[in-house]
Order: structure tokens, then sequence, then C-alpha cells
């Protein structure tokens, strides 16, 4: 079997989340799957959004800035969903199931992805049952609820799904957040020698100074534009003048 990338889709949302999330990649990578933890592997959204929005500084400006670091992790997991992992284990546990896994777990499937649904809470919508739509997202209808089967059962789904005549072509639109995606994950690209200048800043002030270069890039780089639009109000203050003025 070729090298297949898992992507672990779950909550990230307290210490549990994350231990549980971790338990779930080790459990793949001890049964020989690469895998893509975005807790592990991602962009560290909350230190850049607490260094961006320090009261120190500007809230213009760093709000400007949090909304391109937003954009360009969205196009970081849509990258390795579609553009580098090969199938996805979706953990469905949690009080209701979490938003963004959900989406995740939908472009997965609609991208032609084998998946595999891990849940051990009893909580269910109706009579013992979950969401068809939902359920239906693992292709067998069926769960599993012992890490121990996640990796037998992600096999399973990987083999019945081989030999399947399908690839995945996605809009052009897609195309362009896959593009700016692979810049996000390129450690030796611009964009992520940027990102880390500013989570590598020790203060908010600093931090703001090193997302001058952030604004920039969002203003020039192609695929960015095409992407999520090409409005350079959105960088002008009311007078008109460039936000990054105020730096």
């Amino acid at each position: 079997m070729s090298e297949q990338i898992a992507y672990c889709s779950g909550p990230m949302f307290s210490v549990g989340d994350l231990w549980e999330q971790q338990n779930i990649a080790a459990v793949l990578e001890a049964g020989g799957f690469t895998t893509y933890l975005p807790q592990r592997d991602g962009l560290e959204v909350g230190k850049l959004m607490a260094l961006l929005l320090d009261p120190q500084i500007s809230s213009q400006v760093g709000q400007i800035a949090l909304s391109i670091v937003r954009k360009v992790t969205y196009s970081l997991d849509i990258y390795q969903l579609i553009g580098r992992c090969t199938c996805l284990v979706f953990n469905m546990d949690g009080r209701v199931p979490d938003g963004g896994s959900l989406v995740e777990s939908s472009i997965a499937y609609a991208a032609g992805k084998p998946i595999v649904i891990y849940k051990t809470t009893p909580i269910t919508m109706l009579a013992g049952t979950d969401n068809p739509m939902i359920e239906g997202l693992s292709t067998s209808w069926t769960y599993v609820h012992d890490t121990v089967d996640i990796v037998p059962a992600l096999q399973a789904r990987i083999e019945a799904q081989q030999g399947a005549d399908y690839v995945y072509t996605p809009p052009p639109v897609v195309g362009l957040i896959l593009e700016v995606g692979a810049s996000v994950a390129d450690k030796n690209s611009k964009l992520r020698q940027i990102l880390a200048a500013i989570a590598a800043a020790p203060t908010g002030p600093d931090a703001l100074k090193e997302a001058k270069a952030l604004l920039e890039w969002a203003k020039t780089d192609r695929a960015f534009q095409a992407a999520f639009g090409s409005d350079h109000t959105s960088f002008l203050g009311p007078d008109g003048r460039h936000r990054m003025g105020t730096l």
C-alpha cells in the first residue's frame, strides 16, 4: 500500500479534546499512517490572535491582519484535506459534533477520500441515531467505538475504494485556495516566513510591525486576491489612507 496520510479531524477546544486527537494520531502512526494533526501541524492561530489583538496596539490594523491569518489558516486546512491527505478520521465525540470537523469531513467525502467516523459518546440526535447527513459520510453507515479499531477500519475503507475510476477536480476557486494553502504548508515560502515572524514576536506591538509584511503579501499575491477578493478598500482607513500608515 502506498503512503497513506490521514487527516485527523475533531474538536480542539479543551485539554481533553487535544489529548484525544493526539491519541488518535498516535494510534494511526503506530499503524503505519502518516498524519496531519491541525493542533500540531497547523498554524498557531490562538497565539497569533492574542498577539494581533493585544490592547496595546491598533485594533483596526490587528483585525485586518487577523482576517488574513484566518483565511490562510482555512486555506492550509483545505490544502491538507484535498491536496495532500489521502483519507480522514472524524472524531465525532462531544455534546454535538464539532462544526469545523463536519465541514472537513464533508469536503473529504466530496473529494472521494476514505473516511472513518470515531465515536464513543452515547449522545444521539433522535432515538439512538444521528443525523443521516452526518452518519452517511462514513459511506458504510457504521462507526468505530474503540481506538484499536481505527486502523483496521480505515484500511478496509481504503481497500474498498481502491481501483475506483475517480479523480477529483477542484472548482476554480478551490484550486486558488489550494494554491494559497500550499504556500502556507511550504516552510520555505515567503508567506510561511512572515507568519513565523509574527508568531515569534515577543509582544503585540512587535507582532504588528511584522504584520506589515503580511498586509503587503495579501495585496499582491495573485491566488489570495483571486480567492478572497481584490477589494483593496479593506486595507484603507475612513480617510482613504492606507491603514499601515498607523504602524
